[in-house]
């Protein structure tokens, strides 16, 4: 599967996350973040709820890419990279380091953020990678070291632009209804994106279905 779908599902799997306040009395000082060009005033809560969405989104968005790091084996050459791409960082354990990892980076970049969900965060991003790429001809190795058997399915094709159009769409819409919404403040005003991320991935899932029913 190419970058730029792997890139476009983190991206609108992004905007089904909306973290909830659980006691919006539990904190009483404000801070002032920006809101398209003018200032907005958040409660301590709020700002916390905010800097775990955003770094839910980015383990989210980096994870969904982030399998595909093994296209370093190109500096050894073609051969090298055809026999090793879609190997350990593509294996279940590869991604169980990986999500570690980069669920630990970005914890050190928004320190508020909860371990936890970042740590699944990053478990999702990168099972959808895995996911889409057992949907091409192109094989992984699902189980290594256990294993040398690639895996495969062959339902989409490698460069899949059905895929762009249907995920781009739902990431377009849902920026502009997040901007329309207030994006910038936490909380419940996520109602719309989340709807229509969620909407994207069931086109999205529903085109794979019909593209598996034809074989």
């Amino acid at each position: 599967m190419d970058i730029l779908t792997h890139l476009l599902s983190g991206a609108v799997a992004g905007l089904l996350y909306t973290p909830k306040k659980n006691n919006p009395h539990s904190f009483q000082s404000e801070v002032s973040v920006p809101d398209r060009g003018t200032p907005a005033t958040l409660t301590q809560e709020e700002s916390v709820l905010l800097e775990n969405r955003k770094a839910v989104r980015w383990t989210l968005l980096i994870g969904s890419v982030l399998p595909d790091i093994d296209i370093l084996f190109l500096l050894g050459g073609w051969s090298m990279y055809r026999t090793y791409h879609r190997g350990p960082t593509h294996s279940i354990l590869g991604v169980l380091v990986l999500a570690f990892l980069l669920s630990w980076v970005v914890g050190k970049r928004y320190p508020r953020g909860i371990k936890s969900r970042l740590f699944i965060g990053s478990l999702i991003g990168m099972g959808m990678h895995l996911i889409l790429d057992l949907l091409t001809s192109y094989r992984t190795y699902l189980l290594w070291p256990f294993s040398d058997y690639r895996f495969s399915t062959g339902i989409l094709r490698f460069h899949d632009r059905t895929g762009w159009w249907v995920l781009g769409t739902a990431l377009l819409v849902g920026w502009l209804v997040g901007k329309w919404g207030n994006l910038e403040k936490a909380g419940n005003n996520l109602r719309n994106p989340t709807l229509i991320g969620g909407m994207g991935l069931l086109v999205y899932a529903g085109y794979i279905l019909m593209r598996a029913g034809q074989f």
